[in-house]
């Protein structure tokens, strides 16, 4: 199964994003995050004033089915 990270998004060196987890156009992602199965994380394509931001050394975790 696929994960997706969208045009303009940025990932940190060492981060793991795990299957069906999306990282939104123009979202920031530090360095070593897990981005666990089916994480969704925003981000505006046509905004870059306040993109989704997740800081370094972060676990994020989907809610349950």
């Amino acid at each position: 199964m696929p994960s997706y990270v969208n045009i303009g998004a940025r990932v940190g060196s060492g981060t793991m994003v795990d299957t069906l987890a999306t990282v939104g156009s123009c979202a920031q992602i530090g360095e070593r995050v897990h981005l666990r199965a089916a994480v969704g994380i925003g981000g505006v394509l046509a905004s870059q004033r306040h993109p989704g931001h997740r800081g370094g050394r972060t676990l994020i975790f989907s809610r349950p089915w």
